[in-house]
């Protein structure tokens, strides 16, 4: 990440920024849409669920670290869509209120706990929304996906059928 030229890192160059965008503009996929729900119709009334709404996870940790000039989370990214589509604002309020507190409990971005929803706020959601949105979101890194590196039931596939060779016993 050395300056290219008049100070501006190769990452951070207009011209390495216009072509990230392209390429993720040629990246994206569709994998499915049922019934034809996408794109969103003019005038869709939208509840925005999960905390990913405004935690956004953008990469992850090591080496799935990005450095970036800004960063727009879905409701932002909703927000600019403000003629078309509406979003169910309580619920919106909730999550950004909660993530906002979860930061200044200590928590990094990427690094929060979804919260429960209370019945009020699902009904209201249910009552207002013609389309919900879920965010899934979830940090990803070295050393994060197992809590052991000892075997403790969590590996599968061949990770597993290793294991098992090494101890003598039988593949599964």
């Amino acid at each position: 990440n050395r300056p290219l030229k008049e100070g501006c890192y190769v990452t951070a160059s207009k011209e390495h920024i216009a072509l990230s965008r392209e390429a993720a503009a040629e990246g994206m996929v569709l994998l499915k849409n049922e019934h034809n729900l996408l794109p969103l119709k003019a005038g869709s009334r939208i509840a925005l669920f999960g905390k990913g709404s405004f935690d956004y996870v953008k990469g992850g940790g090591g080496s799935g670290d990005v450095t970036v000039s800004y960063v727009h989370n879905l409701y932002d990214g909703f927000q600019m869509l403000h003629d078309a589509v509406s979003l169910y604002e309580p619920l919106c309020d909730f999550y950004r209120a909660n993530v906002n507190e979860q930061y200044d409990q200590g928590s990094v971005p990427g690094m929060t706990t979804e919260p429960a929803l209370s019945a009020e706020l699902l009904a209201g959601a249910s009552a207002y929304t013609d389309t919900a949105v879920i965010v899934l979101s979830r940090f990803s890194g070295e050393g994060w996906d197992r809590s052991s590196i000892e075997y403790n039931g969590e590996y599968t596939g061949a990770s597993s059928m290793q294991m098992r060779s090494d101890s003598g016993r039988e593949p599964a």
